[in-house]
């Protein structure tokens, strides 16, 4: 009788050099984030948070403790190294999937140029990159260039809950009190799902142009409770 021969996945990377990725149980695909708030230039309007990122859900819960932090602010240094680019390149080798921030945004126009040339050269791994930074136009020039890639979804952020921006020629994302009912918006599935994405890569879809994510978290639920009294 013949053997039958497996052949075990390649062992994905986490770390290559200065470059270290974060697992999320929710996400099942890896990630790399900055410190929410202080990292997000698109999160203020007039020196005060816009609503969506008030209510924002990576500054508490587990975002709160220590290790969590460290995290972050080790990201800080290492995307200013010289070796960040091709270090995350190696890293993300036999990643089909990779989200930018589940916490903090694109800081600066600098950073902006690294994520470009990494997502450029790495055309087998789609990216799913969520920001508010568009609004600052430096940093804008380049994430357009960004999301002109075919391999990367660059999802701009609405400010306020429930607002829907004009998607013709973008793609977006939208935080909502509950599900929204229309057809221009597709709800995340985690909402049915325990929390959880499971197999569902919506996100990575550059042919959904907008997809709404309930609130979570303490603090965004506190948020939408005070706006609604």
């Amino acid at each position: 009788m013949a053997k039958t021969i497996t052949t075990k996945k390649p062992k994905l990377l986490k770390q290559s050099g200065v470059v270290k990725l974060s697992e999320t149980s929710k996400l099942g695909t890896y990630s790399w984030s900055l410190q929410a708030q202080s990292t997000c230039p698109g999160a203020r309007e007039n020196g005060e948070l816009v609503e969506v990122c008030a209510g924002c859900y990576a500054v508490d819960n587990m975002y709160r403790f220590a290790v969590v932090k460290k995290v972050r602010e080790d990201n800080w240094e290492a995307w200013r190294q010289e070796s960040f680019v091709e270090d995350f390149i190696n890293v993300l080798q036999g990643h089909t999937h990779f989200r930018w921030y589940d916490s903090g945004d694109v800081a600066t126009k600098q950073l902006a140029e690294k994520m470009y040339e990494i997502c450029k050269a790495t055309p087998n791994t789609l990216h799913w990159i969520p920001t508010r930074s568009f609004k600052i136009p430096k940093i804008n020039e380049v994430l357009e260039k960004i999301a002109a890639l075919p391999n990367v979804a660059l999802r701009h952020s609405s400010d306020n809950y429930n607002q829907i921006l004009d998607t013709d020629n973008l793609n977006s994302v939208v935080i909502t009190e509950s599900n929204l009912d229309n057809p221009a918006v597709k709800n995340c599935s985690a909402f049915y799902q325990d929390g959880k994405c499971l197999d569902c890569r919506d996100c990575y879809d550059k042919s959904i142009k907008t997809i709404g994510y309930i609130a979570h978290g303490r603090v965004a639920k506190k948020t939408i409770k005070l706006k609604q009294i």
